[in-house]
């Protein structure tokens, strides 16, 4: 599974805590968390590229 949300804004997402509780339980009781940083590899438009 992977998110742009942070693990720690999911239970606001999903609203209802015991839902969220048992979501988050089962996805990351075993996962491994990888917490990128940065800025984003994807490519920003420039004026003279076509938009698709």
């Amino acid at each position: 599974v992977t998110s742009q949300l942070p693990v720690d804004h999911w239970h606001e997402m999903i609203g209802d805590p015991t839902f969220g509780d048992a979501i988050l339980d089962r996805l990351v009781h075993h996962a491994h968390r990888l917490t990128l940083t940065g800025g984003s590899l994807r490519r920003l438009p420039t004026p003279e590229s076509p938009t698709d």
